[in-house]
């Protein structure tokens, strides 16, 4: 049964040594590393690590009264058992914290331990607590870890560029380029090994190629830069021969890259509006950050240079709303960017030619935007031709609002408005008149008109039926008859959103 995750392990000092024959104990810090690299969250009960106690080569430590055993974040403190010839750590997540995302890795650090005397490799086993297993019926990997001669030096392993405050596991934006440092003693060799999905496995040398000095940094300065796209992991192979035993370790940098998140820049029908009972073509345009496909729900998908920027027509039949999610690019775990636009049948309706100065009857005209859909009644301040109380001056006209209809002032945003201002406007079922025309008398003995003209164009309201059905509607112009200035017509247009 295999491990959903993967382990590794690190020491300080690096390579691990042994202790010296006589004197001290050498004491020394082992670090494992859990990393999922599975592409999806995984979700843990515990992680048990065993350890080898005893004098021989293949045990770690003599004693293990001293080791100092440090959970992750969020994770208990262990449970210490000792059956015979080892000592466990049962590690257990703390509750709602058990479950791992993807690309991300968890510490479990066992400190002062007292290295044995012996050199040699020894065997830990890491038990995963994941899909609900019990022990003993879970995946468990086995981990090797080379004990050196002691005095035999330490290996440094490091990134620069850029410079990271943390250089043993640094964090850089994706796109940006590392270079690996290493420094050790010059009687072992030395090599280099990584994977990316654009390069593949990597081997430094080459298999068979002469092996790296002690001291060095890849890439060398003057050849092509090493860019991350993704979370990369670099490992440092030692390989010594000692006294005709061959001694090997490997230590790791984890390099976490910071895939900038998906980004819809635009998203809108362009025209955002079209003639209801003429409509001209449309298409969506959009522009995008850091996005690798674009998908548009009941239109299609669009990868390349149309992910970045693109279009495509649209004719629907109705006003419709459109919804795109964009995928970030490779190496990004985190959620899609999303957007939404509309593309509206504008309705009009057309007063016609009214008399708006002294009329009869003072009801104008029925403001319906089809069958049961009556909003407004246009009326007239009409007893007599000299009128001073009239609400905004000698003759006006004005909307009245129909009953059973609620409404919300939306300014004059006119088409801006949009759904979301429909959606989102504070509703009532009164409204104040609303003055679309004044006039005022100028000379009572002719009764002449002057200073008369249109006011509140582009005022725009969201409707609300009682059948739940939102409307927009705006005053799009008036407009007077040059042959007879009291004549007016009032043009209002409109959309219904279904939704």
């Amino acid at each position: 049964m295999n491990t959903l995750l993967a382990y590794s392990i690190t020491t300080d000092p690096f390579p691990l040594q042994a202790s010296a024959v006589s004197g001290a104990s050498t004491p020394a810090q082992v670090t494992v590393v859990a990393t999922n690299n599975t592409g999806s969250d995984v979700a843990l009960q515990g992680i048990m690590i065993r350890l080898p106690i005893g004098q021989g080569s293949t045990q770690l430590t003599n004693d293990s009264a001293d080791i100092e055993p440090i959970p992750p974040a969020n994770w208990t403190k262990p449970q210490i058992q000792t059956p015979a010839g080892y000592v466990q750590y049962s590690f257990l997540p703390q509750a709602g914290y058990g479950t791992l995302g993807a690309n991300q890795s968890l510490n479990f650090i066992l400190n002062k331990i007292q290295v044995n005397g012996q050199t040699g490799v020894v065997e830990i086993d890491v038990t995963e607590g994941s899909g609900n297993c019990v022990p003993p019926n879970c995946p468990v990997q086995k981990l090797s870890l080379t004990k050196f001669p002691n005095g035999w030096g330490e290996v440094s392993f490091w990134t620069t560029q850029p410079p990271s405050t943390n250089p043993i596991a640094p964090i850089i934006s994706a796109g940006s380029s590392i270079a690996l440092n290493w420094s050790g003693p010059s009687d072992a060799a030395y090599s280099i090994e990584f994977y990316t999905p654009q390069t593949g496995i990597v081997n430094v040398p080459p298999q068979g190629g002469i092996p790296l000095s002690n001291e060095g940094q890849y890439p060398n300065q003057g050849d092509s830069p090493l860019t991350l796209q993704e979370n990369t992991t670099f490992y440092l192979n030692v390989l010594g021969n000692i006294n005709g035993q061959a001694y090997s370790a490997q230590q790791n940098i984890p390099v976490t890259v910071i895939v900038a998140p998906p980004v819809f820049n635009t998203f809108a029908a362009v025209p955002p509006g079209v003639d209801m009972l003429n409509p001209e073509s449309a298409q969506l345009q959009w522009t995008t950050s850091n996005v690798s496909e674009v998908t548009i729900e009941n239109v299609g998908t669009f990868t390349g240079a149309q992910a970045v920027s693109g279009n495509c027509p649209i004719a629907p039949g109705e006003t419709t709303q459109y919804f795109a999610t964009g995928y970030g690019e490779s190496g990004y775990q985190g959620p899609p960017a999303t957007g939404s636009t509309w593309l509206s049948f504008i309705g009009t309706v057309n007063s016609g030619f009214l008399n708006v100065w002294n009329p009869n009857p003072c009801v104008l005209w029925n403001l319906s935007l089809g069958p049961g859909r009556d909003v407004f009644v246009l009326n007239s301040t009409c007893d007599g031709p000299w009128d001073p109380q009239a609400p905004g001056g000698n003759f006006d006209s004005y909307l009245t609002l129909q009953p059973g209809i609620q409404i919300a002032d939306l300014g004059t945003a006119q088409l801006a408005a949009g759904y979301s201002g429909v959606m989102n406007g504070s509703y009532a079922q009164t409204h104040n008149w609303v003055y679309i025309w004044e006039g005022s008398m100028s000379n009572m003995d002719t009764n002449t008109i002057s200073g008369q003209g249109s006011c509140n164009v582009g005022s725009t309201w969201g409707i609300k039926f009682s059948d739940g059905l939102l409307a927009l509607l705006w005053l799009d112009s008036a407009v007077s008859d040059n042959s007879s200035p009291n004549q007016w017509a009032f043009v209002f247009k409109w959309v219904f959103y279904n939704k």
